[in-house]
């Protein structure tokens, strides 16, 4: 651990400014290890404007931390002063160790006011940690509370449950009952956008779980009444015994949070801890780092068990392609079918906008069906864009990881890049070239409609994706391309078939490809002709097949879902979509 740290202090980012201080970033923090690292890192300070008054808060990040990666967001404790707080507790060490994001909201001067005073103050600081303007990190960051000032923590938690991935509190736990009976009765109340007749989707806040441990000496009549409260979200059961976080309370019902199965847990410990202890520090890092979180709106959001590419035995590879780009990727073959001759089926599953590599693998849980099937999960990486124009309109983002299609002229590199991954991971895999699929999330579906467009979806036995529309197409793909296509309810764009937009777009695109339609005729073909109009669980699909009954198009919108990828919607592609089709000997899709 090092002595001394030098501060940072993040640069104020305008549309004009942009491309050079990326430039500049991309050339400091360029490494043999991550082609797209944090464009910042060290210990960095950034800028809290709150009622007029400029505070600061500090983020700490190691070298070579990926893009995407954990997010932890934690208050400095009272008496204690930043820098020697984060050094003595061993945060920083940690941080180091497991390449995740530091967040510290910190006190003026070195004292906190009272929680009353410091509320804005917070509540200002987290919303600056999740903008991603600087920091893009995984979706869902973990909280840490320390202290009376940790409460506020404890009650941006509360507020933005969707959003909070696990959470400690450490003599934190002790919210006001007003605040908690406000949200006992409190629910999201979401009208269908696209249209008004529909279902409104209503999800109460109490029903809404965070996996929690709470810390303290004494645990009071305040604190008790917030342990059933998270205890009932979670649908906790009988109490165990534990050596390091004291009594647990597992999930014990189902919810529609948690894909895995009973995975939560409500821990409380009765005892005293030294915030600046590194042991404290790992048994709180330790509790955290059993979950992911990923999702936008209630009924499409989900806990998982964090699985880390490393821990599951995913390479990370990265190479220079045929048009100068660095290029990065993460192979998945699980450790069950990389002995033997047998060929196994591919997936190629590209991430979204501003997401990663690392990202899409833990969100849609593709890992999972490949122990299950036997299937190659590749995860390509995009490049970085500067967001000139979300700058100038105040929108978050200064840069985001985009697939190059936005820009005709320089698509054809996107393409290239999945011509030549392909045949990488085939030289070095037992790949199965008459099964290989390509999907993806929102900027990953569109790229999915792109590649399957041109020429190189010959080598593609089916496509299926979610969340998407169709942004950019070639012409040079002629050949019948099976392809499924989800999006949500409460999606960015809007999900009815009846209507006219880049979503039904896409649809249309894969009518005409597949022979249903004419350019003419796609519109109604596309809202009068499905062959099949059914509803299954909370798809409600619409489904094309030729006079021999083989459905070479699907489209089904989810109820109440939102913009994203789901391992409910991972399962359903592969198990009714992509493992039955394949390319058969005569050049061909064939159907079983």
């Amino acid at each position: 651990m090092k002595d001394t740290y030098q501060i940072t202090k993040l640069p104020e980012l305008t549309a004009d400014n942009l491309e050079k201080v990326m430039s500049e970033r991309i050339s400091a923090t360029k490494n043999s290890n991550t082609v797209i690292p944090m464009l910042w890192q060290g210990l960095l300070e950034l800028q809290v404007l709150v009622n007029g008054q400029e505070r600061t808060a500090k983020y700490y990040i190691s070298q070579d931390t990926p893009q995407g990666t954990a997010l932890v967001i934690l208050n400095v404790p009272e008496g204690k002063q930043t820098i020697p707080f984060l050094k003595e507790s061993g945060w920083m060490d940690k941080a180091d160790a497991e390449h995740f994001c530091l967040f510290v909201a910190e006190p003026a001067a070195d004292k906190w006011g009272t929680p009353e005073e410091e509320e804005p103050y917070l509540k200002a600081a987290v919303s600056a940690a999740k903008l991603g303007r600087y920091i893009l990190a995984a979706f869902s960051p973990y909280i840490v509370g320390y202290g009376a000032i940790g409460v506020i923590l404890h009650k941006i938690a509360m507020e933005d449950p969707l959003h909070t991935a696990a959470a400690a509190f450490l003599d934190a736990g002790s919210v006001e009952d007003a605040y908690r009976r406000e949200y006992e009765t409190k629910s999201y109340i979401i009208p269908d956008p696209y249209n008004p007749a529909a279902e409104t989707l209503c999800a109460p806040y109490r029903n809404i779980p965070i996996p929690v441990w709470f810390a303290s000496e004494t645990i009071d009549a305040r604190t008790e009444t917030m342990i059933g409260y998270w205890m009932n979200a979670e649908k906790a059961g009988e109490p165990q015994k534990d050596e390091i976080y004291g009594t647990v309370y597992p999930q014990n019902g189902e919810t529609e949070y948690t894909p895995e199965g009973r995975i939560l847990k409500v821990a409380v410990q009765e005892k005293s801890y030294d915030y600046a202890s590194p042991a404290t520090t790992d048994a709180i890092y330790n509790f955290l780092k059993q979950y992911y979180r990923y999702g936008m709106g209630p009924l499409s959001n989900m806990i998982s068990l964090r699985t880390e590419a490393e821990d599951i035995g995913a390479e990370h590879h990265h190479f220079t392609d045929s048009n100068g780009i660095d290029r990065e990727y993460l192979v998945y073959v699980p450790k069950a079918y990389r002995d033997g001759d047998k060929k196994r089926p591919m997936v190629l599953a590209y991430h979204g906008a501003s997401q990663s590599m690392r990202n899409m693998m833990a969100n849609g849980m593709w890992y999972k069906l490949a122990d299950q099937e036997g299937i190659i999960i590749v995860y390509p990486e995009s490049g970085l864009t500067p967001m000139h124009n979300e700058l100038s309109y105040g929108i978050a983002f200064a840069y985001r990881p985009l697939w190059a299609f936005f820009d005709e002229d320089v698509a054809y590199t996107d393409k290239a890049y999945a011509n030549e991954l392909m045949d990488r991971v085939i030289a070095e895999f037992p790949v199965d070239e008459s099964r290989i699929y390509v999907t993806g999330h929102s900027m990953g579906c569109m790229m999915t409609n792109f590649l399957g467009s041109t020429d190189l979806s010959d080598r593609f036995a089916a496509v299926g994706a979610t969340s998407g529309r169709l942004q950019i197409r070639e012409h040079t793909g002629t050949n019948p391309l099976p392809a499924f296509m989800t999006t949500g309810q409460f999606e960015l764009w809007n999900y009815l078939i009846s209507q006219d937009n880049p979503v039904t777009a896409q649809i249309d695109m894969w009518l005409v490809r597949n022979g249903f339609a004419t350019e003419e005729t796609v519109r109604d073909v596309r809202m009068n002709r499905a062959t099949e109009i059914y509803k299954e669980g909370r798809y409600n699909n619409y489904v094309w097949k030729d006079a021999d009954g083989t459905p070479w198009v699907r489209y089904a919108w989810v109820s109440m879902k939102h913009h994203v990828h789901t391992y409910d919607e991972s399962c359903t592609f592969w198990n009714q979509w992509f493992s039955r089709w394949h390319i058969g000997a005569d050049g061909k899709r064939h159907y079983e």
